[in-house]
């Protein structure tokens, strides 16, 4: 890792919001390359990091940054929930792998099928969400939905296989 983006990620960290904004503007200039230690900084215990490596990642739009950002839909903060969605729906369909495994996993989670319903929803209408998702996006709305959305996720990892 370069010097300059050791030290870019570092300053995400600072109490200044202007400071991190600069910081963050110019990691999103760095690309792909951010990706890494930006995912790290998603981990950090102190909200505003995580939040600004969300808002990142979700600009830079790296498929690598998927899992990391499947793993936001379920933050305690809402606005860092929000910043997952909008980097998954940046990804398109390089994030739904990542996506349908944690629903597979975990569908029961409230957040995550919020999240999900965004991510789909809003590929659905940018006509970005493949045919073999649709199953998953109208599962979230059944009636037993966690379950539901758990096969039809499974399913459409299989039809990726």
């Amino acid at each position: 890792m370069s010097d300059t983006l050791s030290t870019l990620l570092r300053t995400l960290t600072d109490k200044d919001g202007l400071v991190r904004k600069r910081a963050r503007d110019e990691l999103v200039e760095l690309g792909a390359a951010a990706t890494p230690g930006l995912m790290e900084l998603l981990k950090d215990k102190r909200t505003h990091v995580r939040w600004e490596a969300a808002k990142a990642l979700s600009e830079i739009g790296d498929p690598r940054s998927a899992p990391a950002l499947v793993t936001a839909l379920e933050d305690n903060d809402p606005g860092i929930r929000w910043m997952g969605a909008e980097g998954l729906i940046r990804v398109e369909s390089a994030g739904l792998p990542s996506l349908f495994e944690a629903l597979v996993e975990h569908g029961g989670s409230i957040r995550l099928r919020e999240g999900a319903d965004h991510v789909l929803k809003v590929l659905a209408k940018n006509e970005k969400l493949p045919a073999y998702a649709e199953p998953v996006l109208n599962a979230l709305h059944g009636p037993a939905s966690p379950s539901e959305t758990s096969r039809a996720a499974k399913h459409a990892l299989e039809t990726l296989s």
